[in-house]
């Protein structure tokens, strides 16, 4: 029995949650709450040293790391297939998932957390978090780009859209405006109608 150790709103979470229902796969979900740091305890670290969910358990199979456990969900248990069958075209996917986690999901988060610290009357470095606001906007320029003639980031629906799906939903709540760019529209509409999964925004 596969189970995840998830908290819900986390959108790297997310991502594993997508994958596991494009592929059908019955799983217990283990409720680890960050607020709570019962990613901190000794049973939980146990599992993923780092202290960071998602984490799977595949039977005796313990894997951390939301691209790590995509991938071998994929290979797995292919069906729908995930990835590109041309290596060139892979190597592309996994590109991609990189330039989600370094100009999406880490910048997200940094404006996630200083969005915090204001609530609480804590001082923020607010050029930094123009430079985090940059970064997501040369994501979107670029996807863009790469988008013209495409329905998906290397051609078919794969790993790398699963990647940047669950923020299709959460760029408002940290203050980033979505730009009207043609490609880029159309392909935040294919990932929110995509998979049922989505539509339970983390």
């Amino acid at each position: 029995m596969i189970r995840l150790y998830d908290f819900k709103f986390s959108p790297f979470c997310h991502r594993v949650k997508i994958v596991l229902a494009e592929k059908e796969l019955d799983y217990q979900t283990v409720n680890i709450d960050l607020m709570k740091k019962e990613n901190r305890t000794e049973q939980f670290l146990r599992l993923n040293p780092i202290g960071k969910v998602p984490v799977l358990a595949d039977d005796d199979l313990i894997i951390a790391d939301s691209a790590i456990i995509n991938e071998y969900l994929n290979d797995e248990y292919p069906f729908p297939e995930l990835a590109p069958e041309d290596p060139q075209e892979t190597a592309q996917m996994r590109v991609w998932v990189n330039q989600v986690n370094a100009l999406v999901a880490d910048p997200w988060l940094e404006l996630l957390m200083a969005g915090f610290a204001k609530e609480k009357g804590e001082s923020v470095d607010e050029a930094k978090l123009e430079k985090a606001r940059e970064k997501i906007k040369s994501f979107f320029e670029v996807a863009d780009r790469n988008l013209k003639g495409k329905d998906f980031l290397v051609g078919k629906y794969s790993l790398a859209d699963i990647a940047f799906a669950p923020w299709v939903f959460l760029f408002a709540k940290v203050g980033v405006t979505v730009p009207d760019l043609p490609n880029l529209s159309v392909w935040f509409k294919r990932l929110s109608t995509k998979n049922t999964v989505l539509k339970t925004k983390p």
